[in-house]
């Protein structure tokens, strides 16, 4: 776009409104985009009035990094730059900085790497030393302006609004979105081809509702599998104890037949009465010990709440919580004390029960010395009676016991079906957003396939049936089969013929171990959608797995730029990625984006500053290694001189190029 190739463009003209009064002028405004004020740069934005020239002003509201500031560092002593809100590029050779510059950005943030964190933490130690300082500008989505701050040797950052007050916010807590990409952080998440976690960054807000839903029902999954748990350490065979109860009937028929349970029957009726009574004082024993606990539960949740200083209640709405929080303690109270004086007076009041019963015992002594001439014996009998009756209450709790669980059963049944139904509202966003994406992306085709993460279901059973010998091959055969851990869960319970084709009956009672220990894993898995990505390569669409390291990152380059309205700081997006689809593809998607999107991305490639049209370019150089850092519009003509110098080698060098290139054509 410089010299004589100016010619081959057509520039965009001014045509004449023949206004017939004055305030007719100007009712059909332009804008000329200028990074410096004189007749060349004008020239230039007419030469290039697709990028240049809008027939509207550009006002939309979105996030920002207005600034950034290094202080007392140690690679770093002091500079401060100002950001564009569309294309800041960051230049400068090898080792000058430019990837120290993001990573104390980055840092400032609270955002971990992605990859290399030792070699990006020395980066950090060395920039700052051990009092370094670096601030962060920003405006949030919502307008606001905040400062960030955060000195070397911080785990936190401080966040201070408009009026410079220091707040409690944290800088990514919702008021401010960063997407972040360092060296090679694009290779690393191009080797898990799959990874959902792509269109979701695109889609944060529209299934926020979904994952606080989803969310809600894992917590109820909790609270139902811990009661299940519970319930389920009841584990009498209830078929045993209804065979235990037959032969004990049956051992008592002799008795029945001699007419001697009618003589022992008062005391029978006696020690029965007498079970109960001591299981009655058991449960007081437990609401004793439950109360205490609830009572200490209810006063920290109360107090952690009531206890804070309230900004505008009145005084009458604070004196009715006061009088809540009285009230409650009074009656938990009250509670305990009548559980206290009822075991207190437990023995007091079945005292004269205790004595009448030893009373029915002597009497029954007496008579049984009669029956023992008949070789019945009185003591087995009442064994026998105190047995059976043991053996009915267990029998009729388990019945009990088991009709809760087969209802907690259904409950958990349900709620798997309210989670499916979320997980699979938030697919039909994901596709949505997919082909919204692919829309906008000529040389990317992209689809969401459902819960079709193999390799996540996989490492889920290879690390949960760790030890037991089940071959990785039966493993694979069983999530082929079965589409997420409920399905397994309801598998082995069930024990299909399907099932007992893949696994053994050793092998089946190895899983069935491993779920009852992971039962909230088993239910609650389900494995992720699935992103498939095909680049278009010499007019066809490959799959992803078998694109080069190149093309993979030139589709998900692709896929970041395409859409957003946060931040995006990529550090050398051109990694990997040849100059044809740079300037084909991603200088294209900038153009596009970067009106409507803040983008910070430090690079070596000159299509990147020049054809996409940088509207601040940052220069850094490292003198003595102490870093130095200019910044001004791609228009000026130090500006532009500097790119040549780093990027093109030099005005030399790119001339001999020009010369040669002119040659070839």
């Amino acid at each position: 776009m410089y010299g004589d190739s100016y010619r081959s463009h057509i520039p965009a003209y001014v045509t004449y409104s023949d206004a017939k009064k004055i305030e007719e002028l100007g009712k059909n405004p332009h804008y000329v985009k200028l990074g410096c004020y004189d007749f060349k740069t004008l020239k230039f934005a007419f030469l290039n009035h697709e990028l240049r020239l809008s027939s509207g002003y550009q006002d939309d509201k979105y996030p920002l990094i207005k600034s950034v500031q290094i202080e007392s560092g140690n690679f770093i002593k002091r500079f401060e730059t100002q950001f564009n809100r569309s294309l800041n590029t960051i230049i400068g050779i090898r080792g000058s900085g430019k990837s120290t510059v993001l990573e104390l950005i980055r840092w400032c943030f609270g955002l971990q790497p992605n990859e290399d964190d030792k070699y990006k933490e020395q980066i950090i130690k060395n920039a700052l030393g051990n009092s370094g300082k670096v601030t962060v500008n920003i405006i949030s989505k919502d307008g606001y302006e905040y400062k960030i701050e955060k000195y070397a040797g911080d785990n936190y950052e401080k966040v201070f609004n408009d009026k410079n007050e220091l707040t409690q916010l944290k800088a990514l807590s919702g008021l401010f979105n960063l997407s972040y990409y360092g060296q090679r952080d694009l290779a690393k998440i191009s080797q898990d081809y799959g990874k959902i976690s792509i269109i979701d960054d695109f889609i944060k807000d529209e299934i926020d509702s979904l994952r606080k839903k989803e969310k809600t029902i894992l917590s109820t999954l909790d609270e139902l599998i811990n009661d299940l748990k519970n319930n389920q350490k009841f584990n009498y065979d209830i078929e045993q104890l209804k065979e235990e109860l037959e032969v004990k009937s049956e051992q008592k028929r002799k008795f029945e037949e001699k007419k001697a349970d009618t003589v022992f029957k008062e005391q029978a009726n006696y020690e029965k009465d007498n079970i109960k009574i001591d299981q009655i004082k058991s449960i007081f024993e437990e609401i004793k010990n439950e109360l205490g606990s609830f009572k200490t539960h209810v006063l920290e949740n109360f107090d952690s709440v009531s206890k804070m200083k309230f900004n505008v209640l009145k005084s009458s709405d604070v004196d009715f919580i006061n009088a809540f929080r009285k009230n409650i303690i009074t009656l938990i109270g009250d509670l305990e004390k009548l559980i206290n004086d009822s075991i207190h007076n437990y023995p007091e009041q079945f005292k004269s029960f205790l004595e009448n019963m030893e009373k029915v015992k002597e009497k029954t002594r007496q008579l049984s010395e009669e029956f023992n001439k008949d070789n019945i014996d009185s003591n087995f009998y009442f064994t026998l009676e105190k047995d059976i009756e043991k053996i009915r209450i267990k029998i009729n709790t388990l019945d009990n016991i088991n009709k809760k669980i087969r209802n907690i059963k259904n409950e958990l049944d349900n709620k798997i079906v309210e989670l499916t139904k979320v997980r699979r509202d938030i697919y039909s966003i994901r596709l949505k957003k997919a082909k919204e994406l692919e829309s906008k992306i000529n040389f990317v085709q992209l689809d969401v396939i459902y819960r079709d993460n193999e390799e996540s279901f996989l490492e889920f059973l290879s690390d949960r049936l760790s030890g037991k010998r089940i071959s990785k091959q039966k493993s694979e055969k069983l999530i082929k089969k079965y589409k997420s851990g409920y399905e397994i869960v309801k598998a082995v319970e069930g024990s299909d013929d399907e099932f007992n084709d893949i696994l053994t009956p050793t092998e089946t009672f190895s899983l069935r171990e491993r779920i009852e220990k992971y039962y909230h894993d088993f239910f609650t898995f389900q494995p992720d959608d699935r992103l498939n990505i095909k680049y278009k390569s010499h007019e066809a669409f490959k799959e992803f797995k078998h694109l080069s390291i190149g093309q993979r990152a030139a589709a998900l380059l692709g896929i970041i730029l395409s859409e957003g309205c946060d931040p995006l700081i990529i550090d050398q997006p051109e990694d990997d990625i040849d100059n044809n689809t740079l300037y084909e593809g991603i200088i294209h998607l900038l153009h596009e984006q970067k009106n409507s999107r803040q983008f910070i991305l430090a690079t070596h490639n000159s299509n990147i500053v020049v054809l996409g049209d940088s509207e601040n370019v940052i220069i850094c150089h490292s003198d003595k290694d102490e870093f130095k850092g200019t910044n001004n519009s791609i228009d000026t003509l130090s500006v532009q001189h500097e790119i040549i110098n780093i990027m093109e080698g030099g005005k030399d060098a790119f001339e001999k190029r020009k010369l040669i290139y002119q040659l070839w054509s």
